[in-house]
């Protein structure tokens, strides 16, 4: 009975060692695919980067056109309101240069009578 006690037991540690084992080559067998996983994806973002880095000189290149043109656009509008502004006070700035100068108006009698009699 001790015998056969002892072979169960060998049989039941045998079994273990191979559970074990087994064990540790799935464990090893999934830690190299992950590593391959790992090294496909370092080599991936490795190929990745210059396209990357290329399509964000490229967005930055479209964003310094656009304010640009942005700058552009405000300018000329600017510039149409400055020449509506001119062309709107060019009548008075003729009739300002036809009449007499200030000093002179203030020396006409009606200018001094008007200005001094408040």
């Amino acid at each position: 009975m001790l015998r056969q006690t002892a072979e169960i037991e060998d049989r039941r540690t045998q079994s273990e060692r191979e559970r074990l084992e087994a064990e540790r080559q799935r464990v090893e067998v999934a830690t190299q695919l992950e590593e391959k996983r790992l090294q496909a994806e370092k080599e991936r973002l490795q190929a990745l980067a210059p396209v990357e880095r290329e399509r964000s000189q490229a967005e930055r290149e479209v964003e310094r056109q656009r304010m640009q043109t942005a700058a552009e656009a405000e300018r000329q509008r600017l510039e149409a309101i400055a020449a509506t502004e001119r062309e709107r006070l060019k009548p008075l700035l003729l009739q300002s240069t036809r009449g007499p100068s200030l000093p002179q108006q203030l020396n006409n009698s009606y200018y001094r009578r008007y200005l001094f009699s408040r």
